[in-house]
């Protein structure tokens, strides 16, 4: 589901090259997710989790939301270091499917997948504070969700992979020296 691992030293982020967006209403200003190549220090807080030999199987992203992102599964992505530059007060929450209904595709390619709320059973809840790390599982449904109609900007620094699960990666963490970042 999602396990918090700590928080990382703030430091400065470039917002680089836009990968990919996902617009969640139609308008004259952008809304949904923005997904950038990014250069920042604060990277080597999440690499520093991770033994060596794996850094090559993971890629960074800038995640910049600004409304709420429904109930999905992502499209290649099987987990997921999250560090939370700026929350904007969101909540990640994650759901299980105990109903086995299906969800609609939202991608032409890999296997994300959007579902109604409403057929979902909620399984936990967080709010970050700026600068924690959670790691996530990317393919259990999760939402980010505010009911501040403002919208305000939520960004992320992603540490992804495709090539190991949540257990995994959740595994690597617990080997790795918890001293590299502060725990709190």
């Amino acid at each position: 589901m999602f396990k918090y691992v700590g928080q990382a030293n703030p430091g400065p982020i470039t917002e680089l090259k836009k990968q990919i967006e996902f617009a969640t209403t139609p308008a004259d200003k952008f809304y949904g997710i923005r997904y950038y190549d990014v250069a920042s220090p604060v990277l080597e807080s999440l690499y520093r989790l991770l033994p060596k030999e794996v850094h090559g199987d993971f890629y960074s992203s800038l995640l910049v939301i600004n409304d709420n992102i429904p109930p999905h599964t992502d499209i290649v992505e099987t987990a997921g270091l999250n560090c939370y530059v700026t929350s904007g007060g969101y909540q990640t929450n994650m759901y299980v499917n105990e109903s086995g209904v299906k969800g609609t595709e939202y991608a032409d390619h890999g296997n994300g997948h959007i579902y109604n709320k409403n057929l979902l059973t909620l399984a936990g809840t967080f709010t970050a504070n700026p600068f924690d790390i959670y790691l996530i599982n990317n393919k259990m449904i999760h939402e980010v969700y505010t009911d501040n109609v403002e919208k305000p900007k939520r960004q992320v620094l992603q540490l992804a992979t495709k090539t190991y699960s949540f257990e995994e990666v959740s595994e690597m963490i617990n080997i790795v020296d918890k001293n590299v970042v502060n725990v709190v």
